[in-house]
């Protein structure tokens, strides 16, 4: 009599996930496809959409795909202030557990979003013995004693790096997203520790996300830009970024009425930008909120040139996703960074673009001006980028790390 050995059960904890518009969110659904296609059964356990207007439709479109998503209570809370944000993550987080403690699952991937689903997994590792994979997306406490949210040397902070430190060092792997965030996330780690360490860069849907040259002006003339040079701007509008430098540059160009910018996005910095837009009358801006997937790439594809941007001291602590989907659209990029970030590199690595300094309002004007006034370059440097974004940064070499990752731990462990 032969037996036919049940598939492994991962379980993915996330604070976001479909049809929730972050970059994170995306990510951990292609993430949880890309298991559950490889023959491996998927729990989905995160909160209830915080930036979609849309019904959660996640198990419509999971239900026949070996995934499962439990939602955790998930109150609707202001967004523009860190105690909002930390709650909503800690009731998340202790629903979260109650789920994991009588569920089966023989490994957990537990990414950053949130720093309670953290603790939650390490607790679960050490109550239930599950081994566990960490994603780290953004580096914590770092972000929050760099915004002045906690000061280096307070008991919070104490706590945090302790913590941790300890959940680390009990992760059976640590993915970044790039060799300077390794940096900051390693400067502490044993030898042991470090050796689990994983770079997988984040990605986007290069067939959902592409270049439509021959589309550019229908869908500008659909969006009604006409024939103006796009400056556009998508993602978050959190305190991690530059937004003020944008602004600036837009007001600067005010007189220009061939170069217009589109900004679409959320996040704690959402409502001031919308204001300073108002207050000053800039009649070049246009502010959308996130768009759906379903029209997002279009009004991407409409852009001649993408900005991304890192506040002052952020580099190597985050990587914006909206660098991946810029680099699918065959988009030049200017960087508003500082030279240690992974996206400097990327830029300088492939010539996709240019890079001007946080708070450098003229240095990213003229990089805006040179690139509407040479259109050969612009489109040079929107080629480079969409090769990049194939040889390095596709969904499937992205997912695919990852679920080779997955599958090494787990024979590791389950010989």
């Amino acid at each position: 009599m032969s037996f036919v050995s049940k598939p492994k059960s991962i379980s993915l904890l996330t604070q976001y996930f479909y049809p929730d518009l972050p970059g994170t969110a995306k990510i951990a659904k292609d993430i949880a496809f890309g298991l559950a296609k490889n023959g491996l059964v998927v729990n989905i356990y995160t909160g209830y959409p915080s930036y979609s207007s849309v019904n959660d439709t996640s198990e419509q479109l999971l239900s026949s795909n070996n995934i499962r998503v439990y939602r955790a209570y998930s109150p609707i809370l202001s967004r523009k202030n860190v105690f909002s944000r930390l709650l909503n993550g800690l009731l998340v987080a202790v629903s979260i557990s109650w789920k994991l403690l009588f569920k089966k699952h023989h490994i957990i991937v537990v990414d950053s979003t949130s720093p309670f689903l953290l603790v939650v997994t390490f607790l679960i590792r050490l109550i239930r013995k599950i081994p566990y994979i960490v994603l780290v997306h953004d580096v914590y406490p770092d972000i929050a004693i760099k915004l002045g949210v906690i000061s280096n040397d307070s008991l919070l902070s104490i706590i945090w790096k302790k913590t941790y430190a300890i959940i680390y060092k009990w992760a059976s792997r640590i993915v970044v997203l790039g060799d300077s965030m390794k940096k900051i996330v390693s400067k502490d780690f044993d030898q042991s520790t470090k050796a689990k360490l994983v770079i997988i860069p984040n990605w986007a849907d290069g067939a959902f996300i592409k270049p439509l040259y021959s589309e550019k002006q229908r869908l500008k003339d659909r969006f009604g830009f006409n024939d103006a040079f796009i400056v556009i701007y998508s993602g978050n509008m959190g305190l991690t970024h530059d937004i003020n430098t944008i602004l600036k540059s837009a007001e600067k160009l005010a007189g220009n009425p061939k170069i217009e910018y589109l900004l679409i996005g959320g996040g704690g910095q959402f409502d001031s930008v919308v204001k300073f837009v108002s207050d000053k009358g800039l009649k070049n801006v246009k502010i959308l909120p996130y768009q759906s997937e379903d029209i997002f790439p279009d009004y991407l594809a409409c852009g001649d040139v993408s900005l991304v941007t890192l506040a002052n001291g952020m580099e190597g602590l985050s990587v914006p996703s909206k660098i991946y989907s810029s680099l699918a659209a065959g988009l030049p990029i200017i960087g508003i960074l500082n030279e240690e970030s992974e996206i400097a590199g990327i830029i300088e690595e492939n010539k996709c673009g240019y890079r001007t300094l946080p708070g450098n309002i003229e240095t990213l004007v003229d990089a805006i001006k040179l690139l509407y006034s040479d259109m050969e370059t612009t489109k040079t440097m929107g080629f480079n980028a969409r090769q990049a974004f194939e040889k390095k940064y596709s969904k499937e070499i992205g997912v695919n790390k990852h679920v080779e990752l997955v599958n090494s731990v787990l024979s590791e462990i389950y010989k």
